[in-house]
């Protein structure tokens, strides 16, 4: 595709206050897109440019690629040419970047204050990255990421003294304690989904449980939680929904305190993980006290 007339399709896509830039679509061509950045903001936008959405996104392909891999995903320099004129970006959204580093992620934190969402999959940068958008953008609502490949380092810490976070999704991330301060400081967080990470929860949900008493969403599954969370979790009064899937080491004495605690829960989702611990008994128990409950959904248990 000609330069010009990349140009005028990818204009045509600002136009709509939507920037997608897919690393595997031959519509958009990395390369071919990266020296044109600046011209095309000054082409269609003398000033700073007002975008809402940014999805960067690099698929997986379809044929077996060879190793190392092509070089298809935006890499720094190309989200630093990107954000200098999206100062007002409130939603970023990284799937497959695999060339975007802790320098790219400190200059989201940088120029992007207003950032409001942040959605991170399937990237190498580490911890660190995360930190720098979460410290910086106090603004900060929504956090979701998965397969952080560069999450090993246990030294980094995410969001020590944040407060504005109201809704954290975690899956599959090896270090995924790191976030546990960003959980615990976050006074207005109110919905929590953790999703096949590793480490020992308990600890973390029994602090939650002091200092969150609004959080009313929370979704566990495949990971390490026992009774001792779901005490942290029965002291959150305004529970609406709660979600506790594959995980073995949980009982009905951890469920029946959240249910004689948190009277306002309307939904509950149970799937022991072919154990004994919560059979139809308890869950009968639960219903008759919790008066608001709507909808429950088990896995068959014994």
């Amino acid at each position: 595709m000609r330069p010009l007339q990349l140009l005028k399709l990818i204009g045509n896509k600002l136009l709509e206050d939507k920037l997608v830039l897919n690393g595997q679509n031959d519509v958009v061509c990395i390369p071919t897109f990266m020296p044109i950045i600046p011209y095309l903001f000054f082409f269609f936008f003398h000033d700073s440019f007002i975008v809402p959405f940014l999805p960067l996104l690099s698929h997986r392909p379809l044929t077996p690629q060879p190793f190392p891999p092509s070089k298809t995903s935006v890499n720094d320099e190309g989200l630093i040419l990107i954000l200098l004129r999206c100062v007002n970006l409130t939603w970023l959204k990284l799937r497959g970047c695999r060339e975007i580093t802790e320098v790219g992620m400190a200059a989201v934190g940088k120029n992007c204050k207003a950032l409001k969402k942040l959605s991170c999959a399937s990237c190498l940068f580490s911890i660190k990255g995360i930190n720098a958008v979460v410290s910086r953008c106090q603004g900060l609502e929504e956090l979701f990421v998965k397969r952080l490949r560069g999450a090993h380092n246990g030294e980094e810490v995410v969001g020590s003294g944040t407060t504005s976070v109201t809704s954290v999704c975690l899956k599959e991330i090896v270090n995924d304690q790191s976030f546990s301060p960003l959980m615990i400081g976050s006074k207005r967080l109110r919905s929590l989904k953790v999703i096949g990470c590793l480490g020992d929860w308990d600890d973390t949900l029994e602090k939650i449980g002091n200092l969150h008493a609004a959080l009313v969403d929370v979704h566990l599954e495949n990971i390490q939680v026992s009774d001792v969370g779901l005490v942290g979790l029965s002291k959150c009064l305004s529970l609406d929904t709660l979600h506790i899937v594959t995980i073995a080491e949980c009982s009905n004495v951890g469920l029946n305190l959240v249910a004689e605690n948190c009277r306002m829960l309307r939904k509950l989702h149970v799937d022991g993980w072919r154990t004994n611990r919560i059979g139809d008994d308890d869950l009968i128990s639960i219903a008759k006290q919790c008066i608001n409950l709507q909808e429950m959904r088990r896995h068959p248990l014994s």
